[in-house]
Order: C-alpha cells, then sequence, then structure tokens
C-alpha cells in the first residue's frame, strides 16, 4: 500500500469512526449543483469527493454539513435504480437536520436566503419542539427541528426572514407536488 493510500485509509477509518451508523446516499441530477447549493444554504463543506466514473457522473460524494450530519450524493444515472427527485414524482425522502437552540433560527434563515421554498413554517409545535419543512431547488425536502430542555425561541423567527419569498405553506407544497 502506497503513502497515499495508507493516508486515504486511514482518513476514511476515522471519519467511519465519527459518522452516525446509517448516513443517507442522496441521488440527485446534478453533483457539482447540490454541493454548492448546500455549501450556502446549509454550510456544508466536502468530505472527500466527488468520485466520477469514466462517463463523468458522480457516483460517490460525502459532504458534512455545519450541524454535524454526513450525507451522501450521487448523479442519477442509468446504472443505478436510484433516481433524482427531480425525475419522478414520487417525494419519498425528507432528511432532518436538528439544531442547538442558538442555531436553528439563523440556519432557517440562511437557507431560505439560498433558494430554498417553505413547506412548513418554522414554529412552536404542539409537541413543544420547533419544527419546519423546506425543498430546496433540487427538490429534497430538509425538516428542521430543534427540541430544548429549556425552550428560550420566540414561537417562531421573526417574519421577515421567515417570510421571505413565500406565498404560504399550501402553495408552496402544491408548487413541490407538482415538480
Amino acid at each position: 500500500m502506497s503513502e497515499q493510500e495508507a493516508k486515504k485509509a486511514k482518513t476514511t477509518q476515522a471519519m467511519l469512526e465519527k459518522s452516525p451508523k446509517v448516513t443517507p446516499e442522496i441521488c440527485v441530477g446534478n453533483v457539482d449543483k447540490a454541493i454548492e447549493l448546500y455549501k450556502a444554504a446549509f454550510g456544508a463543506t466536502v468530505k472527500f469527493g466527488p468520485y466520477r466514473d469514466d462517463s463523468g457522473k458522480c457516483v460517490h460524494c460525502a459532504v458534512k454539513f455545519a450541524n454535524g450530519a454526513w450525507i451522501f450524493l450521487m448523479d442519477d444515472y442509468f446504472d443505478t435504480e436510484s433516481k433524482a427527485p427531480e425525475s419522478t414524482a414520487v417525494k419519498t425522502m425528507n432528511l432532518f437536520l436538528s439544531f442547538e437552540e442558538d442555531k436553528l433560527y439563523p440556519a432557517w434563515k440562511r437557507a431560505l436566503a439560498n433558494g430554498c421554498t417553505v413547506v412548513t413554517e418554522l414554529k412552536k409545535q404542539h409537541w413543544g419542539g420547533h419544527y419546519g419543512c423546506l425543498v430546496d431547488e433540487l427538490g429534497i425536502r430538509w425538516s428542521f427541528s430543534g427540541l430544548f430542555e429549556v425552550d428560550t425561541l420566540p414561537e417562531s423567527p421573526d417574519e421577515e426572514g421567515a417570510k421571505e419569498g413565500t406565498a404560504n405553506d399550501k402553495a408552496n407544497a402544491d408548487k413541490e407536488t407538482k415538480q
């Protein structure tokens, strides 16, 4: 094993030890577009990849979000049964991002400012936690949640940041369904 291969193996092992035991792999229409969107909207960083096949399609890319969550990305292509949300009318996935109290509303506003639209407004829910759902321009749903031991947050983000670029929950959900 070369020195470079040994370093890569050590890095991969360290990543596996720190990552959750289940990591979602998301099939998207364009991994490069997803990476740029997730960097801007969620403070994500690419940890390794994107690795490409001979045709240039991404077969694997690991991305870590600002809150510590990991996802793997792959392009939608003929060799797999996985399909990107924009290539099917069926929405079967909703990814949850959990935040510490002081980071929940700023993360929500950042995602809105970077093209995500509201499916469900972020607000305090009947179960005591804060929850809201956005959809990104690639059709991926992102739930933002926070359940705090001592809840000092207001009922919802300030109106200016929460409503920016959205009409209402139903209109946005209808729009996403038609895509």
